[in-house]
């Protein structure tokens, strides 16, 4: 310790050297002249974790004049392996202390790392590495105490362990409570990583390996490190003006190579390297690469012996580059590669169906549930909800088959198409229309094998041929080829998107500049991905590529089906069936239901937009039995999806309505109209003074839950005075109706369920028209 005469000088340097700081220092440590010491002994790691640590160890073999023997001490932390050394010594002067320091760095050969932060107390601080050892070494002076703490980075991110060491030593530093020493000159000079890093392990030659340029922005430089047990190790650098140039120099080395990645993994975690092995004159080596700031960092290492311990080595050597080079490492043309792909096959879609679709659903259920059927069962009312969840669920189950089998024979067609005769020619077939064919080819084995329940198989208005279906099925077909066209085309940008990057975006960019210059098509549009890609704009491929086409096909096919209308007469004529009579208000027309069964087909599952009109699906589940007729409101050029329909004028509706009825299968009727005006009550009191009244169906359409309850309610009392309406209000029916049936055999009878959507409307009219009521 120091006494007497020795500790004033060595104070009164110390003052000299670090400024004020040291007279307060004085003062605090005469009545406690080991006070510093204690601090060195109290302190721990203050990063977050469970630290364990060992006892303090006296280290004889390194001792240094007038000093102390050193001493030292290991943290570990057992959650992620992170180890931390703190060394001091105890020198009886201040001169000596700093002496040591630099004595110190000298002999583990330390130095000055490139961009080490300036973390200690009052600006004097030695922070170097030891290059090879893949951790960071702070050495620096406490008044007379010499102070040495290393961290080993492992498997961390090489940045953010440096980081935390700093925060650390600033810790220690604050912790141990003495003046700082200004660096030491022998060590404090920044040293390029570059020109001093070593392999690990060994003594190794070193010897300048002649680097190609990849541009005239970039400095390239090498060197080729030979062991003493033999052992080969090669880095290669590029240091370029920005990281953009950097890459474009990995790019370029790297360009059309193949690495087998087979027993390797990531040396900092994540996508930010690349590596593999080749095998040159029958020699395995590992190449790993990567770009951290604006350097390109190669390292080669020859493997004589097994993979496993020279893949190590290689990790090892990596990590210590990596810890003191300057700068971030960035992203590997691979991770940017597959990013592309994952936002464009999975994360864009699903985001955007979260986004779109799931609230749509979510409301849609909180605006349709609820509703109230007979609990228990009454032999008036049937609750449809059973039927419809046994039916849900087989559908999901067969759509699950179909994916299984389409995406197992799709792997399989892959495989062999790559493997067999034919070459690209056959993959890109198979790479593109093989998912349409093999789901038809499993839609239609699935369905020989298991028939689709009932429910499930909708029906079309019959027509007969003519220039007008002739355009609407041509459309229809437009509307598929450009639904298959923007799904083929989505698949192609994503391909060029993924390799393009893998083959690296700097030089593949400048190629396709050249091309597109030349008038290709193609380069011009691997250009414009490239770019989108390159800019973060990668959702738009999505929208404009896919979602707005798909979107755009969904409307022409509607427009498609309604060209193939036939009118009234001619349904008529091409369908011989007993028909339905719908008799509705006009302002029913619009009115709109929440959509799910109906998504069958291939635009209305990939388009999953907009809801369908209540009378398309009143209609569609109807015509199964016979076609649906009914009179038009006019002003309409161009045919509604729904009923056949006809324009009457007001002096003949009657007559025409009288007609009809008579030759009806049944007459479906609205129960749900605005107002009850003139028109439906003189339909409301034919139907009751007719001796030949056919079967009667009462809609309640799909109104918001008030208005609902509004217009069915008065329904029922202006209709109460007629036969056979006046029993309605005595039924008691719940609100949950959806549609009631009237038989002369049989009464009223009702179907409903507690949603109200396409599914609940479509099971009550399957079980209405099973159950003979109609």
């Amino acid at each position: 310790m120091r006494r007497g005469t020795a500790a004033l000088a060595d104070l009164v340097l110390a003052a000299v050297l670090a400024g004020t700081p040291a007279i307060g220092a004085l003062a605090a440590g005469a009545d406690d002249p080991a006070g510093g010491e204690a601090a060195i002994h109290a302190w721990q790691p203050a990063e977050d974790g469970e630290w364990t640590a060992s006892e303090w160890t006296i280290m004889a073999e390194n001792s240094y004049e007038g000093c102390s023997e050193g001493r030292y001490r290991t943290f570990s932390r057992t959650a992620d392996g992170a180890m931390i050394e703190l060394d001091y010594w105890d020198c009886a002067k201040v001169s000596a202390a700093r002496t040591t320091t630099v004595a110190l760095g000298e002999r583990l050969g330390l130095v000055a790392a490139v961009d080490a932060p300036r973390t200690l107390r009052d600006g004097g601080q030695t922070v170097a590495h030891r290059p090879g050892w893949g951790g960071i070494y702070h050495v620096w002076s406490q008044e007379g105490f010499v102070l040495l703490a290393y961290r080993w980075c492992g498997l961390q991110d090489p940045v953010a362990c440096r980081a935390a060491m700093g925060d650390e030593v600033t810790d220690a530093a604050a912790a141990i409570g003495l003046p700082v020493a200004p660096a030491a000159n022998g060590v404090a000079t920044p040293t390029d990583p570059l020109t001093v890093w070593q392999p690990t392990g060994g003594t190794w030659t070193a010897g300048e390996v002649t680097n190609p340029p990849v541009s005239d922005a970039c400095e390239t430089g090498g060197t080729g490190f030979t062991s003493d047990d033999g052992r080969v190790v090669v880095l290669t650098w590029a240091r370029c003006p920005d990281q953009k140039d950097a890459s474009l120099a990995e790019a370029r080395y790297w360009a059309g190579s193949v690495l087998n990645t087979a027993g390797l993994g990531p040396a900092f975690g994540g996508l930010s390297d690349t590596y593999g092995t080749q095998t040159i004159d029958g020699v395995l080596r590992i190449s790993r690469h990567w770009v951290q700031g604006e350097v390109y960092v190669g390292i080669e290492t020859v493997c004589p012996g097994e993979l496993a311990a020279c893949a190590d080595a290689n990790l090892i050597d990596a990590r210590s580059l990596a810890t003191w080079l300057p700068g971030g490492i960035a992203e590997a043309g691979s991770a940017s590669s597959l990013r592309s792909l994952g936002l464009l096959v999975a994360a864009i879609p699903l985001l955007t169906f979260l986004l779109v679709h799931v609230p749509r659903r979510l409301i849609s259920r909180a605006r349709t549930s609820g509703y109230r059927v007979p609990a228990p069962p009454v032999p008036e009312f049937e609750d449809v909800g059973p039927l419809v969840r046994r039916v849900k669920r087989g559908r999901t189950l067969r759509r699950v088959i179909v994916g299984v089998l389409v995406v197992a024979g799709y792997i399989a067609l892959i495989m062999g198409s790559t493997n067999g005769p034919g070459g690209w020619v056959v993959f890109a077939l198979v790479l593109f229309f093989g998912p349409f064919v093999l789901t038809a080819l499993a839609i239609l084995l699935l369905r020989i094998l298991w028939r689709p329940h009932p429910l499930l198989r909708s029906g079309r208005m019959r027509a007969r041929p003519g220039p007008a279906v002739v355009a609407g099925f041509l459309v229809r077909g437009l509307a598929i080829l450009l639904a298959v066209a923007a799904l083929e085309f989505y698949a192609l940008a994503t391909l060029f998107l993924v390799f393009d990057g893998l083959q690296g975006g700097e030089v593949v960019q400048g190629e396709l500049e050249r091309a597109a210059a030349g008038g290709d098509l193609l380069a011009s549009l691997r250009l414009a991905f490239l770019f989108l890609g390159n800019t973060g704009l990668v959702a738009l491929v999505f929208f404009a590529v896919l979602a707005v086409p798909i979107f755009a096909a969904y409307l022409l096919d509607r427009f498609g089906q309604r060209l193939t209308r036939s009118s009234l007469p001619d349904t008529l004529a091409a369908d011989t069936r007993p028909y339905f009579l719908y008799l509705r208000g006009f302002d029913e027309d619009d009115l709109r239901v929440d959509e799910s069964l109906g998504r069958r087909g291939f635009l209305e599952l990939l388009a999953p937009f907009g809801r369908p009109r209540f009378e398309e699906v009143v209609v569609e589940h109807l015509t199964t039995a016979g076609p649906v007729i009914a009179i038009s409101r006019g002003g309409s050029g161009l045919a509604d999806l729904g009923a056949a329909k006809t324009t009457l004028a007001d002096d003949e509706w009657r007559d025409r309505v009288r007609e009809w009825v008579g030759g009806a299968r049944a007459v479906v009727m609205s129960a749900t109209p605005e107002e009850v005006r003139q028109g439906l009550l003189w339909e409301v009191e034919h139907l009751s003074g007719r001796a030949d009244r056919p079967p009667i169906m009462l809609v309640v359409a799909p109104w918001p839950r008030d208005e609902l309850a509004r217009r069915w309610t008065g329904f029922q009392e202006y209709t109460r005075e007629w036969s056979p309406f006046g029993d309605l209000a005595e039924s008691g029916f719940p609100d949950g109706i959806h549609l009631a049936t009237w038989t002369a055999a049989r009464g009223w009878r009702a179907y409903g369920a507690t949603r109200r959507w396409d599914w609940s409307y479509a099971a009550a009219l399957r079980r209405a028209l099973e159950s003979g009521d109609l």
